[in-house]
């Protein structure tokens, strides 16, 4: 990867563009490289880094249970078939999710490392790390977690709360 701009290779133009934005590649280049050497894997469509089970074993387990690093807020978006379970390794941001059966109410939490958070299904969600940084997460699952199968209500990008938090 070196020589070579990390937010170059993120092949969704609208996640490439707040990179752009909002993170300078060269800082970016050493954050991503110092995670691939903890053996986590940069995807290029979402512009996170992975590191985890192999598929194959988490369908014999019939759980997922991966470490997740996110240099860029994630999508406010809700699953239909899983519960999560959130424990912060290191980082720190906000994370909102919804309250009640009409997700008419949030509330908002700050996160810190060792903070562990209970996501129940079909609740909106969405963390953001704090500017200049990324959040490493664990992540299990009740089920098999498939992100084509995950609801999107806002892109990150136009969600309101991290797009006044990113203009300051």
């Amino acid at each position: 990867m070196t020589g070579t701009s990390i937010i170059n290779r993120i092949e969704n133009e609208r996640i490439r563009r707040w990179y752009e934005k909002n993170w300078d590649a060269v800082i970016l280049n050493s954050l991503i490289e110092d995670y691939e050497k903890d053996g986590f894997s940069f995807d290029s469509e979402s512009g996170l880094l992975f590191r985890g089970f192999s598929d194959k074993t988490i369908r014999n387990i019939g759980r997922t249970i991966i470490d997740i690093v996110f240099p860029r807020p994630v999508d406010l978006h809700y699953h239909k078939d899983v519960d999560e379970a959130i424990y912060i390794v290191k980082g720190n941001g906000l994370i909102i999710k919804s309250i009640g059966p009409q997700h008419i109410r949030y509330s908002e939490e700050e996160i810190s490392e060792g903070k562990e958070f209970y996501i129940p299904r079909g609740a909106e969600h969405s963390f953001r790390p704090d500017k200049g940084y990324a959040l490493e997460i664990k992540l299990a699952c009740s089920g098999i977690l498939n992100p084509s199968e995950e609801i999107c209500v806002s892109h990150f990008d136009e969600f309101d709360p991290w797009v006044k938090y990113y203009k300051r």
